[in-house]
Parts: structure tokens; C-alpha cells; sequence
């Protein structure tokens, strides 16, 4: 089975759920747009412009999953960007990393996160699994309320189409913290 025919198949299970909410709906909007246009990009680059952070590779490493530790350690230098930025990382079902790239640029104490572009981007360049990390300018790791919420939403998402996001870490200078460690995903 391709990945086009599972998405298709995924996308039909879904669609047939008696209540769907919000995410779900957001989620299979997504996999349309795969299933639609499966030879165009995944929308903007986020980085057009950007200068370049080390943890943002232009090719994709082939690493296998990282605990946390190692994936905060590997990121460190967007700790000391000084607005916020969102680093989304696909992994292959042999869990191998596919991609990494910044997806959401904010403000100092923000960053506008959209869940259909996450899993757009996870869907059109294969990832089966993927992995948020993002950075909080204040040095302090403790994730917000609002942190909290975008991660509950964006699991949700990514579990209507079959896709795992099996961390969302917060960088700051000199910590760091794991939803997958504190047992919120």
C-alpha cells in the first residue's frame, strides 16, 4: 500500500467518526490537501530569508530517534534566538530523521502554531512520527498554559491521520523541558 492509498484509507475511517471536533476536522482537511496536490511543496518556507541556526539542517541526517536530552542538546542554539521559533523534525517509520526545519517564527514570549501546517509538512514529506521543540527567550523552560494547549491540540490532530508526535521540548539557555518525559503526551 502506498502512502497515498493509507492516507486515503485513514482519511475515509475518520471522516465516518459520528463526532468529529475541531482538530479532526483541521487534521483531514490536511490529508486532503496531501491527497489533492501531491507534487507541491508543504506552503511557505519558513526559513526564506532566516539566517541560519546550526540545528537546522538543509539535509536531512538520517539520525535515528533522540531521547530528549540528546534532541534539546541538538537544538541548543535556538535557546538563544531572542523571539520565539518552532522546530519541527519528521521521523521515518524506521525512525530515522527525515527532516528538520524552523516552521513558526513569533515574538519574544509567542509563537503563532497552526497544527494543519504541521502535519501538512509531516504528511507531504512522509513522516510517520515527528517531534516539536521550540524555545522560550525568558530562559525559563517551564512550559506555558498556552504550550500546553497547542500540544494537546496538535496530538489530537496527528492521531486522526495516523501520525505520532512523540515529543514537544522547550529550549531555554541552560534547560530544558520533555512533554514526553513529564508524561503529557
Amino acid at each position: 500500500m502506498t502512502k497515498q492509498e493509507a492516507i486515503q484509507a485513514l482519511l475515509e475511517i475518520v471522516e465516518q467518526l459520528p463526532e468529529r471536533d475541531l482538530f479532526q476536522d483541521a487534521a483531514i482537511q490536511a490529508a486532503r490537501e496531501v491527497l489533492e496536490h501531491p507534487d507541491q511543496g508543504p506552503g511557505r518556507d519558513a526559513n526564506a530569508g532566516q539566517p541560519h541556526m546550526l540545528c537546522v539542517r538543509e539535509q536531512a541526517t538520517g539520525d535515528s530517534v533522540q531521547s530528549p536530552a540528546e534532541l534539546a542538546r541538538s537544538c541548543a542554539d535556538i535557546a538563544r534566538a531572542d523571539q520565539e521559533v518552532m522546530l519541527l523534525i519528521g521521523y521515518s517509520t524506521r525512525n530515522q530523521e527525515i527532516f528538520r526545519e524552523i516552521i513558526f517564527k513569533g515574538g519574544q514570549s509567542m509563537c503563532n502554531v497552526d497544527p494543519v501546517t504541521i502535519l501538512r509538512h509531516c504528511l507531504k514529506r512522509d513522516a510517520d512520527k515527528f517531534a516539536l521543540v521550540h524555545n522560550h527567550p525568558s530562559d525559563s523552560a517551564d512550559p506555558s498554559i498556552q504550550d500546553r494547549q497547542i500540544t494537546q491540540r496538535v496530538k489530537k490532530a496527528a492521531d486522526a491521520v495516523g501520525l505520532r508526535l512523540i515529543d514537544h521540548v522547550i529550549v531555554a539557555e541552560n534547560d530544558y523541558t520533555s512533554f514526553a518525559d513529564k508524561g503529557w503526551l
